[in-house]
């Protein structure tokens, strides 16, 4: 209990950038223990960052799924062919 109260004091004065350092430094931990952790830094930050960390994560995720259907389009050109239109 200690422990995750110190994680949410920490985390009040986050922005959605201090928590992404901190996740790619951890994400080579055991998936437990980096979704508990993630859980209370997650919950000691104030709803502003919450919105723009959720904003941010959502427009990843699409810019890398539209990254995937481009690379798959490329790979499916004949030769001499290129995407012309994107």
């Amino acid at each position: 209990m200690k422990h995750q109260d110190t994680r949410h004091q920490i985390a009040q004065s986050w922005t959605p950038s201090d928590f992404f350092k901190w996740y790619m430094k951890t994400s080579h931990a055991s998936r437990g223990t980096v979704q508990k952790l993630t859980s209370d830094y997650l919950h000691g930050m104030d709803s502003a960052q919450i919105k723009a960390l959720t904003s941010f994560s959502n427009d990843l995720v699409e810019d890398l799924a539209r990254h995937r259907k481009r690379k798959i389009c490329e790979s499916q050109l004949r030769e001499n062919e290129e995407l012309i239109i994107w």
